[in-house]
């Protein structure tokens, strides 16, 4: 994904798995919404469950964009829920679903570290969620649009975890806290640490016991400290550094 950013030239970006199909004006649609609002930084639209190898449309919800919990967890919106009428309305999201995320090039830029656009250390899964905080600390907002649609085929679900790889759990644990030293504020971590550290402990605990082929995520986070430290001090000043030019051009206007 982060080479196919490279490569395009275009004031947007759709970053696209490979299993979801899209209406015909879905780029169309986000695209003047974001022409609307300069400061949005990235779109989702109304996404639906698709089956089958033809990616044929269901009447069940895949993804109305991600929101985050108060213990560091994030979910897509209307997950496996009749679509029934919901999620309507345009509004403000936290983030952009990575099965069809639509998101402004200068955004994408502002947002660009070491790692890519995209944290490669994340290697597989929560790396949509990883850049949409990252967007949010910069100051970009997200949009979901419902009147653009979209059908994704998802395999990989919480309650089906006990029959997903030992590799791909792995990465979930190790991204799960990833995702907080990329992003996590010290007051966010302060004003969250009673809720986040009790889940902290369910999912230590199940390493311990249940699902021992994740313990790897453990010494993979310890083995790269070092690494990984320096990468949240990049992230926090670009953070810095935009929050700064962002005040010298509301002084200038």
């Amino acid at each position: 994904m982060n080479r196919g950013i490279a490569e395009t030239t275009g004031r947007y970006v759709l970053a696209l798995n490979p299993d979801c199909r899209l209406e015909p004006d879905f780029a169309a649609t986000l695209a003047a919404r974001l022409d609307a609002r300069p400061d949005v930084g990235s779109a989702s639209g109304r996404i639906f469950r698709a089956e089958g190898k033809s990616l044929g449309p269901t009447e069940m919800l895949d993804s109305a964009g991600i929101y985050l919990t108060i213990t560091g967890r994030h979910f897509d919106r209307g997950s496996s829920r009749p679509a029934d009428g919901s999620y309507l309305a345009e509004e403000e999201i936290f983030g952009a679903s990575g099965a069809a995320g639509f998101y402004r090039r200068e955004a994408l830029e502002s947002a660009k570290i070491s790692t890519g656009y995209f944290d490669s250390d994340f290697f597989l899964y929560r790396e949509d969620a990883d850049l949409a905080w990252r967007l949010q600390n910069l100051g970009w907002k997200c949009l979901y649009v419902p009147t653009a649609v979209a059908y994704h085929r998802r395999r990989n679900l919480p309650q089906r975890r006990a029959s997903m790889s030992s590799e791909v759990n792995m990465h979930s644990v190790k991204n799960r806290f990833l995702l907080r030293i990329n992003n996590q504020s010290r007051a966010d971590f302060a004003a969250t640490l009673l809720p986040t550290l009790a889940r902290d402990a369910v999912v230590v605990g199940a390493c311990l016991t249940v699902e021992r082929s994740s313990l790897p995520a453990f010494s993979w986070l310890w083995r790269h400290r070092k690494r990984l430290w320096a990468k949240r001090r990049e992230i926090r000043d670009k953070i810095e550094a935009r929050r700064n030019r962002m005040v010298e051009l509301r002084a200038d206007s």
